[in-house]
């Protein structure tokens, strides 16, 4: 999750963070909440090809959003083969 335009990189640190191991899978679950108006653009941001993220997508969370819950599902770290990303 970004704070601001994402050329900014700021990112925001989750406000919880669970992880879950059942045989091979791994799901992850991390939340971040907001006060409104917060007054500044917020971003999704995901990244691929390691560290150095050959890869970026970005997606702008609608102005309204107070919070969002990102989900993934793993069965080989870091490859998710599933992302989730709810905004309320």
């Amino acid at each position: 999750m970004l704070h601001g335009a994402p050329e900014e990189l700021a990112f925001l640190v989750p406000d919880g963070n669970t992880r879950r191991r059942i045989g091979k899978q791994t799901t992850e679950t991390q939340h971040w909440s907001f006060d409104l108006p917060h007054g500044h653009t917020l971003w999704m941001y995901c990244g691929y090809g390691g560290s150095g993220a050959t890869l970026k997508l970005f997606k702008q969370v609608p102005e309204s959003a107070s919070e969002c819950t990102l989900s993934s599902i793993s069965t080989k770290s870091p490859i998710m083969e599933s992302v989730q990303l709810v905004c309320r």
